[in-house]
């Protein structure tokens, strides 16, 4: 255990500890009473804030919990650091929680670096001690330092706003009391108080970026160019960090206006017209919002993706069809006013779903896959037959009905007679000049009596079986669970 001699911070003990508490309380009000989890390593920065929040706690009156990660990676040396938080805890009274994993393993299988595996293993099992303690904070030691070495990094990768926003306060459960501190003024805390913490020897190899950029990079800008970096980074990360989050508000109300329909994980229908009223700016912070809650979609999302987004959506109307292929089995396909977002499997269902379903009279029938179900039903005749909506109720004349009818999927060579209208057109032209969508087009329900199309499920019925002025009893079709992109420019 380390106990390492370093020149103390302007700060004195008393005033270190009544900030804390002072930040905890300003900026956490809800921890008063509650449980929290603390996340500790047993490095100089997570054994000072374990401190700390000892501390605070007998003034805000909050019980604590700990929780230790070992991505044994490191040998004995991470049994040793395990063992010494353990110890920490018990010495303290505090129920101690360990957790540990194959870290290597898991970088294989998911295609990650160690540091990614390490950091998407040890959230996991804090999140998940955290809701079986039930305790609704998770408080983990990321300092002012670490925020000044993430900005940098980020900036030398390439990154956006959000980037250079940094390290979070907070972001679910998770909240980072230490950040307005820096590791100096923890360390001279540990010191003046004789406390103990190990030391991670992984945190000498510059083979990774973070110990370059804090052993070497920092360094040099501080004595070439500006001795208080590590503040300016913060203050410049906060500032952004507000920026950051006042257009994401702006995105996300974008992203409602435009929102449509959605089923996590399968479906996202969005409305054209709103996002070409918005700046690309917002349009790309929507995209980023709605592929972030797709599985495996986050971290694969370019700015190029999001740049065929954009162009998808400003292409020139009337468009009746393109699409944008995206990572993790994703399709985007603009339809007329609409943008479909949606899965290879979920698409697939409409270009290969071919149909026949004998309908011997009323009765619902279901479709296949997610096209939804198709009921029809013998009823007295309503007093107006007005349509106000997609999909519609088709209303068809139960005395020129001869069933069976066949509930199918277009033929070649199926032509339609439109209500009210002159003769029969090629069911194709007639399809597309009601801008029904081009991907909807060869799993349209249909409903024949022979050769000829009694109804289009949702959309029209054929001239020759329309409701004569005297027919009381009628046929009622209602297409449910429509995809309501199918006939999506109706939509208002």
């Amino acid at each position: 255990m380390l106990k390492e001699g370093v020149a103390l911070h302007s700060h004195s003990r008393v005033s270190l500890t009544d900030r804390f508490t002072n930040h905890l309380k300003s900026n956490w009000p809800g921890i008063v009473g509650a449980k929290v989890l603390l996340a500790v390593s047993g490095g100089a920065d997570s054994t000072a804030m374990f401190h700390l929040m000892l501390e605070a706690s007998n003034v805000l009156d909050f019980e604590m919990a700990v929780a230790h990660f070992d991505h044994a990676l490191r040998g004995e040396e991470s049994r040793r650091d395990a063992l010494f938080v353990q110890e920490l805890a018990k010495s303290k009274g505090l129920p101690f929680y360990l957790g540990m994993a194959d870290v290597r393993l898991h970088a294989q299988r998911e295609s990650l670096t160690l540091q990614e595996a390490a950091r998407e293993l040890r959230y996991k099992f804090l999140f998940e001690t955290a809701s079986k303690i039930e305790a609704p904070f998770i408080a983990t030691a990321h300092t002012a330092d670490d925020q000044a070495e993430e900005v940098l990094m980020r900036l030398v990768r390439g990154t956006s706003m959000a980037g250079l926003s940094g390290i979070p306060a907070n972001r679910d459960s998770i909240f980072r009391p230490l950040l307005p501190f820096t590791k100096e003024e923890l360390l001279g805390f540990l010191v003046q108080r004789d406390l103990a913490f190990v030391q991670d020897s992984s945190n000498e190899k510059e083979c990774y970026l973070r110990n370059r950029v804090r052993k070497k990079l920092i360094p040099a800008i501080k004595k070439g160019f500006n001795p208080s970096i590590v503040d300016t980074l913060c203050r410049t990360a906060e500032l952004l960090n507000e920026e950051h989050q006042f257009l994401d508000r702006l995105a996300l109300k974008l992203l409602e206006r435009a929102l449509v329909e959605r089923k996590a994980s399968e479906l996202a229908v969005l409305l054209v017209e709103e996002f070409k009223r918005s700046d690309p700016v917002l349009r790309r912070r929507a995209f980023v919002h709605l592929l972030s809650d797709w599985p495996q979609t986050k971290r694969l999302i370019l700015r190029e993706h999001l740049e065929a987004l954009n162009r998808l959506v400003d292409g020139d109307a009337p468009v009746s069809s393109s699409e944008v292929v995206l990572p993790a089995g994703l399709i985007a396909r603009r339809s007329y006013d609409m943008l479909v977002l949606a899965r290879y499997t979920y698409w697939d269902q409409f270009e290969n779903e071919c149909y026949k379903i004998e309908v011997h009279g009323p009765g619902q029938f279901d479709l296949p896959a997610t096209l939804g179900r198709v009921t029809i039903s013998l009823c007295e005749r309503p007093a107006s037959f007005e349509h106000t909506s997609i999909p519609k109720v088709l209303w068809v004349s139960a005395q020129k009905a001869r069933f069976p009818w066949m509930l199918r999927t277009r033929q070649r060579g199926d032509t339609f007679w439109p209500l009210n209208r002159s003769g029969h057109r090629r069911l194709k032209k007639f399809l597309i000049g009601k801008k029904v969508s081009k991907y909807a087009r060869k799993s349209l329900p249909l409903i024949a009596e022979g050769d000829e199309i009694v109804a289009i499920a949702g959309l029209e019925v054929n001239h020759l079986y329309k409701v004569g002025k005297n027919e009381k009893k009628v046929l009622r079709i209602e297409w449910l669970d429509c995809p309501m992109w199918v006939y999506g420019n109706f939509l208002r």
